[in-house]
């Protein structure tokens, strides 16, 4: 899976944009079993990503839907 249009928004930003400008093409790939990995240790240690954004300081269900319109949008 390419993540170009997260890269290209995260190197606009003066925190990643030389880093991250500096890393080669195959450095911005997710492979499919890594997200799956991810999102099952995810589930493991904290419950799911729901858990997760309350605990870590998410505050409230309009958050959450907020935040979700967001992710799901197309880059």
């Amino acid at each position: 899976m390419e993540l170009n249009g997260v890269f290209d928004l995260l190197i606009a930003l003066p925190t990643y944009g030389e880093r991250l400008s500096a890393m080669p093409v195959e450095a911005k790939r997710a492979e499919p079993e890594a997200a799956l990995r991810y999102l099952d240790e995810l589930d493991r240690r904290h419950g799911g990503a729901k858990a997760w954004l309350f605990a870590a300081g998410l505050s409230s269900a309009d958050e959450l839907d907020a935040l979700s319109d967001q992710l799901a949008k197309p880059l």
